[in-house]
């Protein structure tokens, strides 16, 4: 009962302070006169998504339909799951009953070659769309679901698992067809998404997660508990995990309300803390900012400290950036926007700014939203040109597709986004393909190589689409259409899913062999000889009886009674 009351006390202080905080924010965030910019990226907006509510979530990218480009992927407190083009504008939306602050996970659950999104909601359900936004399963968890979805194959049965925590204060196993397979309870409510890993290295995935119990819990492969690790304060920072020291084990890495940056072993055992001067709510970024062979973990913290930590491999500071206006409960993106094999680093910011930060953690950028930014930024290039796009939500209620303003291309690795990919296992993205280096191992290709099969497509893309990354299926033809596949995704932007883009009942090759737009419903012969042709019967009809009903009463009757004549005749 006192640990109840407690949570509550918590959860109402954060509210309170949350509201006020909200109030006292000036939406406009000027950098301050100390802080001075390198110069060398510049960031520009290139459109902005309206929703109804504050954008509490992590975007999340992904080819749903086939064509060559990303659809983007995002939630909002007004209950909703959009997805947007890669132009920013509304494909379809789907609704829930409830508020939704998770980020969404995509993956192809049952292997038929099209993609589900999953995403809970604080309606207690966890939704499973298709990729058209048509609801496919729920599961109701019995409690409001803050966490944001995992998945990946659990338990080695070939089949993606998805693991979500709850308020209820339980961690769930769903199998994908929206089943529970298991249930594990903590002490108290679950906000942070589940972190995967075999970290014992016996074949079998173990499951990290945090609770407003203080503890981060390591569950194996059938839900039963294998450790925990005290943090002496709320783990709502999800885990992430690398091997920073090289000596062929993971290392864990999560914040706490205790101030702390975490490391452990696979056994759970401290190996270093980083303390900060404020509390720690968001997720770990890893990667290697010097290219030293070392990996760096950035995390910010809270209000007091407003500042992203970078912390060498063995819990040592490496710098520090303070941020203008508000604390940094989001998590960074490590990515390497101008290709010059040198990474930056992005960071939303409770005052509301993104900040693009050099290796060194300079200034090199910032764009202001109108609020703050909770969850973080999602790195990826959506329409195929080489050039990364910046997404990121805020309390302003709008989604932000920002790009670089130089014309060079850019690399969305190794930690383009919360969690490290939209499948938000905490690993790295070490070749930027949209495959984290676990789901590497689940398809077998090359963690070094966005190109295992070089064929042309990124895994990550053949994957969402249905197509083999170990195979080079460009010159294919997946859906008959008279079209390979690359030049279905590279040239004409033509889905893989349908030999009829546009529904206008020619095939895509037949169109564009004979000059037409396979992205255009332009059938002229069927619409005026098929759809028009009851006009075209019923027109003399018609005329016959507009004109036979509008001729004088008088000409009627003669024509009447010359009929009658005639016939007597």
């Amino acid at each position: 009962m006192q640990q109840k009351q407690l949570r509550f006390v918590i959860i109402f202080t954060m509210i309170f302070a949350g509201i006020a905080y909200k109030h006292s924010l000036i939406p406009s965030v000027t950098p301050s006169p100390s802080v001075i910019k390198t110069g060398t990226t510049s960031i520009v907006s290139t459109w902005v998504f309206s929703t109804l509510d504050s954008i509490h979530s992590c975007p999340a990218v992904a080819d749903l339909d086939g064509d060559g480009f990303l659809e983007v992927l995002v939630t909002s407190r007004d209950r909703n799951l959009y997805c947007i083009s890669q132009e920013g504008t509304l494909i379809w939306v789907y609704t829930t009953e409830s508020n939704i602050m998770a980020s969404p996970s995509i993956a192809d659950l049952d292997n038929d070659g099209t993609l589900e999104i999953v995403v809970g909601s604080y309606d207690n359900l966890l939704h499973c769309v298709s990729h058209e936004g048509e609801v496919e399963w729920t599961y109701n968890a019995k409690g409001n679901i803050y966490s944001s979805p995992t998945i990946a194959d659990v338990d080695n049965d070939g089949f993606f698992e998805v693991l979500i925590g709850s308020e209820d204060y339980k961690l769930y196993c769903i199998d994908y067809m929206g089943r529970q397979k298991w249930n594990y309870t903590t002490g108290s409510a679950i906000f942070s998404t589940p972190c995967v890993a075999d970290l014992d290295e016996d074949g079998y995935l173990e499951i990290l997660v945090g609770s407003w119990d203080g503890y981060l819990h390591c569950v194996n492969a059938t839900g039963e508990r294998k450790w925990r690790f005290f943090a002496k304060g709320v783990v709502t920072s999800s885990a992430a995990v690398a091997d920073l020291d090289h000596d062929g084990w993971l290392e864990i890495l999560f914040g706490s309300w205790d101030n702390n940056t975490y490391c452990l072993n696979y056994e759970g055992e401290l190996q270093w803390n980083y303390t900060t001067n404020d509390v720690i709510t968001g997720s770990p970024g890893i990667g290697d900012l010097d290219n030293d062979g070392y990996l760096e973990v950035l995390i910010g913290s809270a209000a007091d400290d407003q500042s992203l930590h970078c912390i060498s491999y063995n819990g040592s500071k490496k710098w520090i950036f303070t941020a203008i206006g508000g604390g940094i409960p989001a998590s960074p993106s490590l990515v390497d926007l101008d290709d010059d094999n040198i990474l930056e680093v992005l960071i939303g910011t409770m005052g509301g700014s993104v900040y693009c930060l050099d290796h060194l953690g300079r200034l090199e950028d910032d764009y202001s939203t109108g609020d703050s930014i909770r969850r973080g930024t999602c790195v990826a290039d959506l329409n195929g040109d080489g050039i990364v796009e910046i997404l990121v939500g805020s309390i302003d209620n709008n989604l932000y597709c920002l790009s670089p303003s130089f014309e060079t291309q850019g690399i969305a690795a190794p930690w383009p986004c919360f969690m490290g990919s939209a499948y938000h296992t905490g690993w790295m993205d070490s070749d930027g393909d949209y495959l984290d280096d676990l789901t590497e191992q689940f398809y077998e290709t090359n963690k070094n190589n966005d190109d295992t099969d070089s064929d042309g497509f990124v895994d990550g893309w053949e994957v969402q689409v249905g197509l083999n990354p170990l195979i080079d299926d460009a010159s294919e033809d997946k859906d008959n259409d008279g079209l390979t596949n690359y030049e279905e995704a590279k040239t004409h932007h033509t889905s893989l899913f349908t030999a009829d883009t546009d529904k206008d009942g020619l095939l895509d090759g037949w169109e564009v062999e004979n000059g037409h737009d396979p992205l255009k419903w332009d059938n002229w012969a069927k619409l005026f000889g098929l759809y028009l042709l009851p006009i075209w019967l019923a027109v003399p009809v018609l005329a016959y009886v507009l004109v036979y009903k509008h001729l004088p009463l008088k000409y009627q009757l003669f024509k009447k009674q010359t009929k009658q004549k005639l016939s007597q005749d």
